[in-house]
């Protein structure tokens, strides 16, 4: 069951403190992820030593939902063209600009727990396409640092960053890059953009087997659920319309992937890239996390 907590009166710099504890306990391993996207704030907000306990036995998903600008400055190390837009709440990595590319990275660490195991969750829209079409796509990139690859186009601004293990939301075709369409999730390692056999899924074929219609540029508002089982190796993605995990669909489920051999041991950095291309462009926008 999902529950919601409200911010009441308390102080601004009080909540910033709380909002910046929750945000940096985002990976938990454990059994099961939250079955919704998950709000916890200030008046529920266990201390540190307690919520650390609960994540041994338990995985849980806490969503940063604060995007205004004070907030991000405090959490997250921008690059490129990433900013929130005036009197926004919300985090744009690119405007629908040509030749563009931002990422915005966690400025704290997060320390592996079992084997990696992590579940995230957000929301994005990809809209504003040029008149030529949509590009080139999001990222949910985990690093050992906090700056992007400064590329734009195909790379989604995470190319050649290592150590990373990153999830494409991508939405041009290119064939370099062994991309099987406009519209796919894909995952990719260490930096390197090049499609890997299994390790993707084109949402077009996906939408004609399965009755749905995902197209990630055409400016809906996406939810999708990332989870890491360490111990199995396995990764699924799910995505969907709604923040109500039970509605979305499982999309992708890939196995023999091994966080521990990419970081080995380390703590690493969560985020987000995105890259436009030329003359294809688009705004990219993460709205929850």
């Amino acid at each position: 069951m999902q529950k919601y907590f409200g911010l009441k009166k308390y102080g601004k710099r009080f909540k910033q403190t709380i909002v910046s504890l929750l945000a940096f306990l985002l990976v938990f391993s454990g059994v099961a992820p939250s079955t919704v996207l998950q709000t916890v704030h200030a008046e529920t907000a266990p201390p540190t030593n307690t919520a650390v306990t609960q994540a041994k036995n338990k995985m849980l998903t806490y969503k940063f939902d604060n995007f205004s600008s004070d907030a991000v400055s405090q959490l997250f190390t921008l690059n490129d063209a990433a900013e929130v837009p005036g009197g926004a709440n919300f985090l744009r990595l690119t405007p629908a600009s040509t030749l563009k590319c931002g990422a915005a990275f966690t400025k704290n660490e997060i320390c592996s727990k079992n084997n990696y195991s992590f579940s995230t969750a957000f929301s994005f829209k990809m809209s504003n396409p040029s008149p030529s079409g949509a590009s080139d796509g999001l990222t949910f990139t985990i690093q050992g640092g906090t700056s992007s690859s400064h590329t734009n186009g195909g790379s989604l601004n995470f190319y050649g960053i290592k150590p990373s293990f990153t999830v494409k939301y991508d939405t041009f075709l290119n064939t370099d890059y062994r991309d099987p369409s406009a519209n796919y999730i894909g995952l990719a390692k260490n930096g390197n953009p090049v499609n890997q056999p299994g390790w993707y899924t084109d949402l077009n074929q996906y939408n004609t087997n399965n009755g749905t219609n995902y197209a990630l540029s055409n400016g809906t508002q996406y939810y999708t659920w990332i989870d890491y089982d360490g111990l199995r190796q396995n990764v699924q993605v799910l995505l969907g319309t709604s923040p109500d995990r039970a509605s979305a669909k499982k999309v992708l489920d890939v196995g023999n992937i091994d966080l521990g051999t990419i970081f080995n041991g380390q703590p690493y950095h969560a985020g987000f890239t995105a890259s436009t291309g030329s003359p294809n462009a688009e705004t990219h926008d993460i709205n929850s996390w």
